[in-house]
């Protein structure tokens, strides 16, 4: 029996780390938003509104289907703090529809979403630590692991960067991995009771037709229901337990008692499924089998390559849906074989589907040094041993390096979860680096626990040459060691506050991955909308970005998409790494990004890396100087008040030695220009000169100005970006 000094010291070293985790995953200001936080932010809500209104079928959001993340979210932001959005998500259809917020009357209503999505992720983060709390206690109660190897592995799931980074954020892929690796350590301490009553029973008649370690199949089956609800590719975990249990079953000689605890397993499974998903309770073979494949509106447009359909492409869209959702089931195979709609980016070159080398290189670059240290280890541990070797360990004297039966159980499930989950994604062309986090997850819990006992034992073997012993104590001076490194790591500038941009720095770190994977994931944005927020009349301002759903929020300003970028009224271009690596836009990568001669007014840095770029309008500079060749400080300027040229004009007048501007507007019929315009020009004018962008401004100013003034001369101004403008002039003579 441990003496309890050491239990209450174990116990007081997990809950530190586990703070520690909790203060990475929910410490900070929110700064950037990623790819679909706004939208899970709506499901969210609209989930919720949905629960208190007594609506289950409505809480069937997406087939993903994302209930834990809806449940948590629910949890973090109450519907009286969601305000208007309890009704703006319902009307844009989860935040998929963000066209909605470029009508008159509802500027500044997108940005009013920022606070509620920093507040819901907390619901994200706090549910990924006690996620990290139970695996501990997993590992500890189930599966009786050392200490120091339950800790050690605790401190690598805490301080992980790319755990931390998607632990951070309103998504599926952080609790679908936590509840993975709960459920996968709960199987294999199943499997651990069920080879002890085999052992002491053999033969026994009750021992083959009973087991005393259904409790542990119980709880293996609920936490795979929980990893089902959080995400459909949780799923996996049914054909992998079902082999676990069977092939225990054949091993042990004990059929009838997995068969039990695979009934029991399956049992928990779809009791969780049902009873936390209402949508469940009134339609579950529509929740599980809707087929929607017949082309919705969405599909008709994507397939027209229309604008609005390129709009919701930029969106941050993880789906294309329209009113019909498919099933679970239907969407899980269905999106599978399909390729990401954004397209994907690997080894230099964009790409459709990265093939079978992208996750090996992704666990590369997405793990930590002293993971893929551990993770080797676990390789050799986890292997058979051979009874000459088993004898060596044990004879005193013997390093202490505990690779019994429960370390090497535990560390053969989590090895083949991680191998069969991989193997899995690896056949499918849509393929993310976020996408394999169940597997590193397991992979990171088998490297802390390979990783710190053997620490610890090189620790004392070093202390025995130098003439001195650690004993016990080198358990814990591994531990310290690893937790402070990694800690330190997890803490310092390259992983905070972009925690997603953080890769393995023995292979380069970010600027090693940018030529081999994607990156970005709407970090950056922010920087950019930083800058423009500091630009004067911010508010007033247009922007083309790829990431609406990533930028507009934190812009003051409108933000439209690519396919939204209008030559004369789009004051800035934001262009964005993972958009550059892909190739998407290219006309506009071509006439902004690609041109040697045009820099960038901004380049937003992280971690050495250049994340996004900010681009005046290509035209604003030519137009300017034309005019400043054409007018002189008595003329006047007349052009629509939604181009870049009125919106920055300097008002001050002739006495800034520039002529007056001032505005019609696009909309505007021939009775509007008399009306509203020609009562603000000043008495006396004798010249003007027009400007109207052809196809956009209708030519209702002119026909109006000729009636009172001579039509002069008129010119074309072509544009690098394939738009021109027409400058016309128009005197003023005494007789008119």
């Amino acid at each position: 029996m441990r003496p309890p000094t050491e239990r209450r010291l174990e116990i007081l070293l997990g809950l530190l780390l586990l703070l520690a985790a909790a203060w990475l995953r929910l410490g900070g200001p929110g700064r950037y938003i990623a790819s679909d936080e706004l939208r899970w932010t709506c499901r969210a809500i609209n989930f919720h509104a949905a629960l208190v209104e007594g609506r289950p079928a409505d809480t069937f959001q997406v087939g993903h289907p994302g209930v834990l993340t809806m449940w948590l979210g629910s949890l973090a932001l109450p519907l009286e703090a969601a305000g208007d959005w309890r009704q703006l998500c319902d009307e844009t259809q989860g935040g998929k529809d963000l066209t909605r917020f470029d009508d008159l009357g509802n500027e500044g209503l997108l940005q009013t979403i920022t606070p509620r999505i920093f507040a819901i992720r907390r619901g994200v983060a706090l549910g990924s630590t006690l996620l990290l709390a139970l695996a501990w206690w997993l590992m500890r109660a189930g599966l009786g692991l050392a200490p120091v190897s339950a800790l050690g592995a605790l401190s690598l799931l805490a301080f992980e960067p790319f755990v931390i980074a998607h632990s951070r954020v309103m998504h599926v892929d952080a609790l679908l991995a936590g509840s993975c690796l709960a459920a996968i350590l709960a199987l294999a301490a199943w499997a651990r009771r069920f080879a002890a009553e085999a052992a002491r029973e053999p033969g026994s008649p009750a021992a083959l037709a009973r087991s005393r370690s259904r409790r542990w199949a119980l709880a293996a089956g609920a936490l795979a229901g929980l990893a089902m609800l959080a995400k459909s590719a949780g799923f996996v975990l049914g054909p992998f337990a079902l082999a676990g249990l069977a092939w225990q079953g054949l091993r042990r000689r004990r059929w009838r008692a997995a068969a039990s605890d695979a009934l029991a397993w399956g049992t928990a499974c779809g009791l969780v499924y049902v009873a936390l998903w209402p949508a469940m309770w009134v339609d579950p073979l529509g929740s599980l089998l809707r087929d929607c494949e017949t082309p919705t509106a969405a599909t008709a447009l994507a397939e027209a390559g229309t604008a609005d359909a390129v709009a919701a492409a930029e969106a941050g869209a993880d789906d294309d849906e329209g009113a019909c959702n498919s099933g679970v089931l239907v969407k899980l195979l269905a999106e599978g074989g399909v390729p990401h709609q954004n397209g994907n980016y690997f080894m230099g070159r964009p790409v459709a589907d990265p093939g079978p080398f992208f996750y090996p290189l992704a666990i590369l670059f997405r793990s930590s040094p002293w993971a893929l240290l551990g993770l080797l280890l676990a390789l050799g541990a986890s292997r058979p041993r051979w009874p000459a070797a088993r004898r060596s360990a044990a004879e005193p004297g013997a390093a202490a390096v505990p690779a019994d039966a429960d370390e090497q159980l535990a560390l053969r499930w989590l090895l083949a979860w991680a191998l069969v989950f991989l193997l899995l994604l690896t056949p499918g062309a849509k393929k993310m680096d976020r996408y394999m986090l169940p597997a590193l997850m397991a992979l990171a819990a088998a490297a802390g626990i390979a990783l710190t006992p053997r620490l610890a034992a090189g620790l004392d073997g070093l202390m025995r040459l130098l003439g001195r012993r650690l004993g016990p104590s080198a358990g814990l001076a591994a531990l310290l060691s690893l937790a402070l490194v990694a800690g330190l790591e997890a803490s310092g500038p390259r992983a905070r506050p972009y925690p997603l941009t953080w890769y393995n720095p023995l292979l380069g770190g970010s600027r090693g991955a940018e030529s081999v994977l994607l990156i970005g994931w709407g970090e950056g944005y922010d920087l950019a909308a930083e800058f423009l927020n500091a630009q004067p009349n911010a508010a007033s301002l247009e922007v083309a970005a790829r990431g609406v759903a990533n930028l507009g929020p934190l812009f003051a300003g409108r933000t439209e998409s690519m396919g939204g970028y209008q030559p004369g009224r789009t004051d800035w271009v934001v262009v964005y790494r993972s958009q550059v690596q892909r190739r998407q836009d290219e006309a506009l990568l071509a006439l902004y990004h690609d041109r040697p001669s045009d820099k960038a007014a901004y380049v937003g840095r992280i971690n050495g890396l250049d994340m996004v770029w900010v681009y005046p309008n290509a035209s604003l500079a030519p137009l300017r100087e034309r005019l400043a060749e054409l007018a002189t400080a008595e003329d006047i300027v007349i052009a629509g008040g939604e181009t870049v040229l009125a919106r920055g004009w300097d008002l001050a007048g002739p006495a800034a030695g520039r002529p007056a501007l001032y505005r019609y507007w696009g909309h505007w019929a021939a009775a509007d220009v008399e009306r509203e315009l020609l009562p603000t020009l000043p008495e006396g004018w004798r010249r003007a000169w027009v400007l109207r962008y052809p196809g956009y401004d209708p030519p209702a100013t002119e026909e109006v100005l000729s009636g009172i003034a001579r039509r002069g001369r008129s010119e074309r101004i072509d544009f690098v970006d394939g738009s021109a403008v027409e400058i016309t002039e128009f005197t003023r003579t005494d007789d008119s």
